[in-house]
Protein backbone atom coordinates (compact mmCIF):
# COMPACT_ATOMS: atom_id res chain seq x y z
CA UNK A 1 0.00 0.00 0.00
CA UNK A 2 2.95 2.39 1.05
CA UNK A 3 4.37 1.71 -2.57
CA UNK A 4 1.23 2.27 -4.62
CA UNK A 5 0.54 5.76 -2.53
CA UNK A 6 4.47 6.61 -3.73
CA UNK A 7 3.42 5.86 -7.17
CA UNK A 8 0.16 7.98 -7.30
CA UNK A 9 1.94 11.16 -5.46
CA UNK A 10 4.53 10.48 -8.48
CA UNK A 11 2.01 10.28 -10.83
CA UNK A 12 -0.21 13.23 -9.49
CA UNK A 13 3.14 15.35 -9.31
CA UNK A 14 3.93 14.93 -13.00
CA UNK A 15 0.71 15.30 -14.29
CA UNK A 16 0.46 19.20 -14.53
CA UNK A 17 4.63 19.31 -15.69
CA UNK A 18 3.27 16.61 -18.28
CA UNK A 19 0.55 18.76 -19.83
CA UNK A 20 2.70 22.23 -19.75
CA UNK A 21 5.33 20.40 -21.81
CA UNK A 22 2.41 18.74 -24.28
CA UNK A 23 0.77 22.69 -24.48
CA UNK A 24 4.31 24.21 -25.40
CA UNK A 25 4.87 21.63 -27.98
CA UNK A 26 1.10 21.72 -29.47
CA UNK A 27 1.71 25.76 -29.75
CA UNK A 28 5.03 25.43 -31.07
CA UNK A 29 3.46 23.01 -34.05
CA UNK A 30 0.85 25.49 -34.24
CA UNK A 31 2.84 28.54 -34.86
CA UNK A 32 5.01 26.24 -37.36
CA UNK A 33 2.24 25.17 -39.59
CA UNK A 34 0.76 29.02 -39.23
CA UNK A 35 3.69 30.94 -39.82
CA UNK A 36 5.14 28.60 -43.07
CA UNK A 37 3.39 30.22 -45.63
CA UNK A 38 3.87 33.97 -44.23
CA UNK A 39 7.61 32.98 -44.28
CA UNK A 40 6.99 31.41 -47.67
CA UNK A 41 5.81 34.90 -48.67
CA UNK A 42 8.61 37.07 -47.10
CA UNK A 43 10.99 34.99 -48.38
CA UNK A 44 9.79 35.48 -52.04
CA UNK A 45 10.10 32.68 -54.64
CA UNK A 46 14.01 32.80 -55.28
CA UNK A 47 14.29 31.14 -52.04
CA UNK A 48 14.21 27.05 -51.28
CA UNK A 49 12.10 25.27 -49.09
CA UNK A 50 15.29 24.64 -47.56
CA UNK A 51 15.70 27.88 -46.36
CA UNK A 52 12.34 28.26 -45.37
CA UNK A 53 12.26 25.11 -43.09
CA UNK A 54 15.62 26.62 -41.45
CA UNK A 55 14.10 29.72 -40.32
CA UNK A 56 10.91 27.04 -39.07
CA UNK A 57 13.11 25.36 -37.27
CA UNK A 58 14.68 27.95 -35.64
CA UNK A 59 11.26 28.87 -34.14
CA UNK A 60 10.56 25.20 -33.30
CA UNK A 61 13.87 25.27 -31.56
CA UNK A 62 12.69 28.59 -29.71
CA UNK A 63 9.80 26.56 -28.54
CA UNK A 64 11.63 23.98 -27.33
CA UNK A 65 13.70 26.32 -25.46
CA UNK A 66 10.56 26.97 -23.73
CA UNK A 67 9.77 23.79 -23.12
CA UNK A 68 13.00 23.27 -21.27
CA UNK A 69 12.44 26.28 -19.52
CA UNK A 70 8.80 25.06 -18.41
CA UNK A 71 10.02 21.71 -17.53
CA UNK A 72 13.32 23.85 -15.26
CA UNK A 73 10.79 26.05 -13.44
CA UNK A 74 8.75 23.05 -12.54
CA UNK A 75 11.15 21.21 -10.67
CA UNK A 76 12.85 24.28 -8.98
CA UNK A 77 9.29 24.47 -7.63
CA UNK A 78 8.97 21.13 -7.07
CA UNK A 79 12.10 21.70 -4.95
CA UNK A 80 11.16 24.39 -3.05
CA UNK A 81 7.67 22.52 -2.25
CA UNK A 82 9.79 19.91 -0.92
CA UNK A 83 12.22 21.75 1.18
CA UNK A 84 9.13 23.80 2.64
CA UNK A 85 7.71 20.76 3.51
CA UNK A 86 10.47 19.40 5.50
CA UNK A 87 11.49 22.27 7.05
CA UNK A 88 8.15 22.71 8.26
CA UNK A 89 7.41 19.26 9.83
CA UNK A 90 10.82 19.62 11.09
CA UNK A 91 9.65 22.89 13.11
CA UNK A 92 6.35 21.18 13.87
CA UNK A 93 7.96 18.28 15.28
CA UNK A 94 10.35 20.54 17.49
CA UNK A 95 6.58 22.54 18.85
CA UNK A 96 5.62 19.21 19.73
CA UNK A 97 8.65 18.15 21.87
CA UNK A 98 8.50 17.80 25.94
CA UNK A 99 11.36 20.05 26.35
CA UNK A 100 10.85 23.75 26.19
CA UNK A 101 13.87 24.73 25.05
CA UNK A 102 13.53 22.56 21.80
CA UNK A 103 9.87 24.13 21.73
CA UNK A 104 11.39 27.54 21.76
CA UNK A 105 13.71 26.18 19.01
CA UNK A 106 10.55 25.38 17.44
CA UNK A 107 9.08 28.40 17.17
CA UNK A 108 11.75 30.34 15.47
CA UNK A 109 12.64 27.73 13.23
CA UNK A 110 8.51 27.71 12.29
CA UNK A 111 9.06 31.88 12.02
CA UNK A 112 12.09 31.13 9.64
CA UNK A 113 10.30 29.09 7.49
CA UNK A 114 7.62 31.60 6.97
CA UNK A 115 10.01 34.26 6.56
CA UNK A 116 11.47 32.41 3.47
CA UNK A 117 8.24 31.38 1.98
CA UNK A 118 6.58 34.99 1.21
CA UNK A 119 3.91 32.76 -0.97
CA UNK A 120 0.98 33.42 1.26
CA UNK A 121 -0.20 30.13 1.34
CA UNK A 122 2.67 28.37 2.67
CA UNK A 123 3.35 31.69 4.89
CA UNK A 124 -0.35 31.45 6.53
CA UNK A 125 0.30 28.10 7.36
CA UNK A 126 3.10 28.41 9.23
CA UNK A 127 1.28 31.14 10.98
CA UNK A 128 -1.51 29.27 11.87
CA UNK A 129 -0.08 26.55 13.43
CA UNK A 130 1.68 29.17 15.63
CA UNK A 131 -1.46 30.70 16.69
CA UNK A 132 -2.45 26.76 16.95
CA UNK A 133 -0.54 26.73 19.81
CA UNK A 134 -1.42 29.02 21.48
CA UNK A 135 -5.04 27.83 21.92
CA UNK A 136 -4.07 24.73 22.68
CA UNK A 137 -5.51 23.99 26.50
CA UNK A 138 -3.07 26.04 28.92
CA UNK A 139 -2.65 26.40 33.06
CA UNK A 140 -1.75 29.73 33.95
CA UNK A 141 -0.90 28.63 37.31
CA UNK A 142 1.47 25.85 36.23
CA UNK A 143 2.88 28.13 33.01
CA UNK A 144 6.52 27.90 34.96
CA UNK A 145 6.38 24.95 36.33
CA UNK A 146 9.26 21.99 35.81
CA UNK A 147 5.86 19.37 36.46
CA UNK A 148 4.52 17.40 33.10
CA UNK A 149 1.60 15.87 34.86
CA UNK A 150 -1.19 17.53 37.13
CA UNK A 151 -2.53 14.57 39.16
CA UNK A 152 -6.27 15.21 41.09
CA UNK A 153 -7.10 13.42 43.86
CA UNK A 154 -11.34 13.70 44.92
CA UNK A 155 -12.67 11.90 47.65
CA UNK A 156 -16.15 10.57 47.36
CA UNK A 157 -18.75 9.50 49.84
CA UNK A 158 -21.65 7.66 48.75
CA UNK A 159 -25.12 9.47 49.68
CA UNK A 160 -26.81 6.56 52.13
CA UNK A 161 -27.73 6.74 55.62
CA UNK A 162 -28.36 2.95 55.94
CA UNK A 163 -25.16 2.07 56.71
CA UNK A 164 -21.71 3.59 58.01
CA UNK A 165 -20.53 5.81 54.88
CA UNK A 166 -17.41 4.57 52.97
CA UNK A 167 -15.08 7.18 51.11
CA UNK A 168 -14.07 6.52 47.54
CA UNK A 169 -11.08 8.07 45.81
CA UNK A 170 -11.11 8.98 42.06
CA UNK A 171 -7.54 10.58 40.52
CA UNK A 172 -7.57 12.38 37.59
CA UNK A 173 -4.49 12.41 35.42
CA UNK A 174 -3.85 15.15 32.75
CA UNK A 175 -0.70 16.11 31.22
CA UNK A 176 0.97 19.49 31.09
CA UNK A 177 3.52 21.02 28.92
CA UNK A 178 6.64 22.16 31.07
CA UNK A 179 7.46 25.35 31.45
CA UNK A 180 4.64 26.86 28.77
CA UNK A 181 4.79 29.89 29.53
CA UNK A 182 8.29 30.72 27.94
CA UNK A 183 7.61 29.13 24.93
CA UNK A 184 4.03 30.84 24.71
CA UNK A 185 5.57 34.41 24.91
CA UNK A 186 8.20 33.62 22.78
CA UNK A 187 5.28 32.74 19.95
CA UNK A 188 3.40 36.12 21.05
CA UNK A 189 7.02 38.07 20.58
CA UNK A 190 8.13 36.09 17.24
CA UNK A 191 4.43 37.29 15.88
CA UNK A 192 4.34 41.06 17.14
CA UNK A 193 8.05 42.21 15.86
CA UNK A 194 6.54 40.40 12.10
CA UNK A 195 3.83 42.76 12.42
CA UNK A 196 6.33 46.14 12.63
CA UNK A 197 5.77 47.98 9.62
CA UNK A 198 9.47 47.74 9.05
CA UNK A 199 10.02 44.40 9.81
CA UNK A 200 12.52 43.06 7.45
CA UNK A 201 9.95 40.25 6.79
CA UNK A 202 6.28 41.74 7.59
CA UNK A 203 3.54 39.25 7.99
CA UNK A 204 0.80 42.17 8.16
CA UNK A 205 -1.10 40.81 5.01
CA UNK A 206 -1.76 37.24 7.10
CA UNK A 207 -4.86 35.98 8.94
CA UNK A 208 -4.69 35.36 12.89
CA UNK A 209 -6.89 33.92 15.12
CA UNK A 210 -6.27 34.19 18.54
CA UNK A 211 -9.69 33.30 19.72
CA UNK A 212 -10.05 31.94 22.88
CA UNK A 213 -6.02 32.33 24.05
CA UNK A 214 -4.70 33.22 27.56
CA UNK A 215 -2.52 35.60 27.10
CA UNK A 216 -0.02 36.58 29.45
CA UNK A 217 1.80 40.35 29.16
CA UNK A 218 1.33 40.95 25.46
CA UNK A 219 2.82 43.77 23.63
CA UNK A 220 1.04 44.47 20.37
CA UNK A 221 2.33 48.19 20.23
CA UNK A 222 2.51 49.72 17.12
CA UNK A 223 1.86 46.23 15.21
CA UNK A 224 -0.56 46.80 12.02
CA UNK A 225 -3.28 44.19 11.21
CA UNK A 226 -4.15 44.11 6.94
CA UNK A 227 -5.20 40.70 6.58
CA UNK A 228 -8.87 39.86 5.87
CA UNK A 229 -9.25 39.07 9.80
CA UNK A 230 -7.54 39.43 13.05
CA UNK A 231 -9.71 37.53 15.82
CA UNK A 232 -9.33 37.67 19.75
CA UNK A 233 -13.05 36.03 20.07
CA UNK A 234 -13.23 35.22 23.78
CA UNK A 235 -9.55 35.83 24.22
CA UNK A 236 -7.94 36.53 28.15
CA UNK A 237 -5.36 39.08 28.86
CA UNK A 238 -4.16 38.63 32.34
CA UNK A 239 -1.28 39.79 34.27
CA UNK A 240 0.15 43.29 34.05
CA UNK A 241 -0.62 44.55 30.94
CA UNK A 242 -1.94 44.26 27.58
CA UNK A 243 -0.71 47.22 24.83
CA UNK A 244 -2.21 47.72 21.99
CA UNK A 245 -0.71 51.18 21.66
CA UNK A 246 -0.05 52.98 18.47
CA UNK A 247 -1.84 50.14 16.55
CA UNK A 248 -3.74 49.68 13.20
CA UNK A 249 -6.18 47.62 12.73
CA UNK A 250 -7.15 47.87 8.28
CA UNK A 251 -8.86 44.30 8.60
CA UNK A 252 -11.94 43.45 7.19
CA UNK A 253 -12.36 42.14 10.37
CA UNK A 254 -11.48 43.21 13.58
CA UNK A 255 -13.48 41.13 16.76
CA UNK A 256 -12.66 41.08 20.33
CA UNK A 257 -16.21 40.16 20.90
CA UNK A 258 -16.34 38.59 24.63
CA UNK A 259 -12.53 39.19 25.38
CA UNK A 260 -11.75 39.62 29.29
CA UNK A 261 -9.34 42.08 29.76
CA UNK A 262 -7.95 41.83 33.71
CA UNK A 263 -4.38 42.90 33.17
CA UNK A 264 -3.65 45.58 35.38
CA UNK A 265 -3.17 48.55 32.40
CA UNK A 266 -4.81 47.84 29.03
CA UNK A 267 -3.84 50.20 26.68
CA UNK A 268 -5.20 50.66 23.15
CA UNK A 269 -4.06 54.25 22.74
CA UNK A 270 -3.31 55.81 19.31
CA UNK A 271 -5.06 52.81 17.85
CA UNK A 272 -6.53 52.88 14.42
CA UNK A 273 -9.23 51.12 13.34
CA UNK A 274 -9.54 51.75 9.75
CA UNK A 275 -12.79 48.91 8.81
CA UNK A 276 -15.36 47.53 11.05
CA UNK A 277 -14.26 46.93 14.90
CA UNK A 278 -16.37 44.81 17.46
CA UNK A 279 -15.97 44.45 20.93
CA UNK A 280 -19.06 43.24 21.69
CA UNK A 281 -19.96 42.00 25.48
CA UNK A 282 -16.39 42.71 25.88
CA UNK A 283 -14.87 42.95 29.51
CA UNK A 284 -12.45 45.26 30.88
CA UNK A 285 -11.85 45.10 34.77
CA UNK A 286 -8.55 45.75 35.15
CA UNK A 287 -7.17 49.22 36.95
CA UNK A 288 -6.83 51.49 34.07
CA UNK A 289 -8.13 51.20 30.60
CA UNK A 290 -6.91 53.41 27.74
CA UNK A 291 -9.11 54.26 24.35
CA UNK A 292 -7.20 57.78 24.81
CA UNK A 293 -6.96 59.34 21.03
CA UNK A 294 -8.15 56.38 19.26
CA UNK A 295 -9.20 56.60 15.83
CA UNK A 296 -12.12 54.58 14.19
CA UNK A 297 -12.63 55.35 10.68
CA UNK A 298 -15.19 53.06 10.15
CA UNK A 299 -17.74 51.93 12.83
CA UNK A 300 -16.96 50.39 16.35
CA UNK A 301 -19.25 48.26 18.21
CA UNK A 302 -19.02 48.45 22.08
CA UNK A 303 -22.36 46.80 23.01
CA UNK A 304 -23.38 44.97 25.87
CA UNK A 305 -19.09 45.59 27.24
CA UNK A 306 -18.46 46.25 30.45
CA UNK A 307 -15.92 49.28 31.92
CA UNK A 308 -14.97 47.89 35.48
CA UNK A 309 -11.48 48.94 36.11
CA UNK A 310 -10.94 50.24 39.89
CA UNK A 311 -9.26 53.68 38.45
CA UNK A 312 -9.82 54.72 34.80
CA UNK A 313 -11.31 53.92 31.66
CA UNK A 314 -10.53 56.66 28.98
CA UNK A 315 -11.95 57.67 25.90
CA UNK A 316 -10.52 60.93 26.15
CA UNK A 317 -9.84 62.65 22.69
CA UNK A 318 -11.20 59.65 20.26
CA UNK A 319 -12.51 59.98 17.24
CA UNK A 320 -15.11 58.32 16.24
CA UNK A 321 -16.00 58.88 12.42
CA UNK A 322 -18.53 56.63 11.71
CA UNK A 323 -21.29 54.88 13.88
CA UNK A 324 -20.49 54.10 17.46
CA UNK A 325 -22.46 51.59 19.50
CA UNK A 326 -22.71 51.49 23.29
CA UNK A 327 -25.54 50.28 23.44
CA UNK A 328 -26.24 48.30 27.00
CA UNK A 329 -22.69 49.30 27.70
CA UNK A 330 -22.10 49.55 31.81
CA UNK A 331 -19.32 52.04 32.98
CA UNK A 332 -18.87 51.08 36.56
CA UNK A 333 -15.29 52.60 36.52
CA UNK A 334 -14.12 54.74 39.37
CA UNK A 335 -13.39 57.74 36.41
CA UNK A 336 -14.58 57.31 33.00
CA UNK A 337 -13.40 60.49 30.73
CA UNK A 338 -15.21 61.02 27.53
CA UNK A 339 -13.13 64.66 27.60
CA UNK A 340 -12.19 66.22 24.27
CA UNK A 341 -13.95 63.45 22.31
CA UNK A 342 -15.22 63.83 18.83
CA UNK A 343 -19.00 61.65 17.64
CA UNK A 344 -18.24 62.43 14.06
CA UNK A 345 -20.51 59.65 12.22
CA UNK A 346 -24.45 59.43 11.87
CA UNK A 347 -24.84 58.23 15.46
CA UNK A 348 -23.07 57.21 18.88
CA UNK A 349 -25.53 55.37 20.40
CA UNK A 350 -25.27 54.79 24.33
CA UNK A 351 -29.07 53.61 24.56
CA UNK A 352 -30.07 51.67 27.93
CA UNK A 353 -25.86 52.09 28.99
CA UNK A 354 -25.71 52.68 32.86
CA UNK A 355 -23.53 54.43 34.87
CA UNK A 356 -22.60 53.60 37.91
CA UNK A 357 -19.20 54.94 38.65
CA UNK A 358 -18.01 57.92 40.41
CA UNK A 359 -17.76 60.40 37.57
CA UNK A 360 -18.52 59.95 33.80
CA UNK A 361 -16.92 63.32 31.98
CA UNK A 362 -18.31 64.21 28.50
CA UNK A 363 -16.95 68.06 29.03
CA UNK A 364 -15.40 69.91 26.00
CA UNK A 365 -16.28 67.56 23.25
CA UNK A 366 -14.50 68.43 19.85
CA UNK A 367 -17.52 67.57 18.03
CA UNK A 368 -21.23 66.10 19.23
CA UNK A 369 -23.17 64.54 16.39
CA UNK A 370 -26.10 62.68 17.12
CA UNK A 371 -25.48 61.61 20.40
CA UNK A 372 -28.08 59.24 21.52
CA UNK A 373 -28.40 58.90 25.49
CA UNK A 374 -30.94 57.60 27.96
CA UNK A 375 -31.62 60.79 29.06
CA UNK A 376 -30.85 63.18 26.54
CA UNK A 377 -34.87 63.62 25.23
CA UNK A 378 -33.47 66.28 22.59
CA UNK A 379 -31.42 63.88 20.56
CA UNK A 380 -34.52 61.51 20.74
CA UNK A 381 -38.04 63.15 20.82
CA UNK A 382 -39.63 60.30 20.26
CA UNK A 383 -39.44 58.45 23.45
CA UNK A 384 -42.02 57.71 25.58
CA UNK A 385 -40.30 58.45 29.13
CA UNK A 386 -37.93 60.27 30.29
CA UNK A 387 -34.76 58.88 31.64
CA UNK A 388 -32.93 61.08 34.72
CA UNK A 389 -29.43 62.11 34.11
CA UNK A 390 -27.00 60.40 36.60
CA UNK A 391 -25.36 62.45 39.60
CA UNK A 392 -22.14 60.83 38.15
CA UNK A 393 -22.32 62.89 34.46
CA UNK A 394 -20.51 66.30 33.58
CA UNK A 395 -21.25 68.42 32.42
CA UNK A 396 -24.20 69.48 34.36
CA UNK A 397 -25.23 71.72 32.02
CA UNK A 398 -26.79 69.49 29.33
CA UNK A 399 -25.86 68.90 26.53
CA UNK A 400 -22.36 69.50 26.17
CA UNK A 401 -21.09 72.22 24.46
CA UNK A 402 -18.43 71.68 21.41
CA UNK A 403 -15.27 73.08 21.62
CA UNK A 404 -13.64 72.51 18.00
CA UNK A 405 -10.45 74.20 18.68
CA UNK A 406 -9.93 72.00 21.95
CA UNK A 407 -6.23 69.80 21.20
Amino acid sequence: MGFIRWVRRQINRRIPLLFAVLAAIATGLALTALTFPAVRRVAGPSSGNLDVLRVVFTAVAGVGGIVALVIAYRRQNDLEQGRFVERFGAAAAQLGNPDPAVRIAGVYAMAGVADENPKFSRRQQCIDVLCGYLRLPYEPDHGSSHHTELVTTTRRRPPTIARPPHESEETQRRLIRQNDREVRTTIVRVIAARLQSDAESCWSKSNFDFNNVFFENPNFGNTEFRGRYVSFIGAQFADKMVSFDGAKFACNETVFDHAKFTCVSTNFGGAIFDQEASFYRATFAGERTWFHSVEAKSSINFNAATFSSNDETSFAYATFRDQVGFTKTTFASRFTSFTGVAFMGESAQFISANFTGRLVSFNTPRVWQKVLLPWDMSASPHRQNETPMPECIEPKDWPPKPEPENP
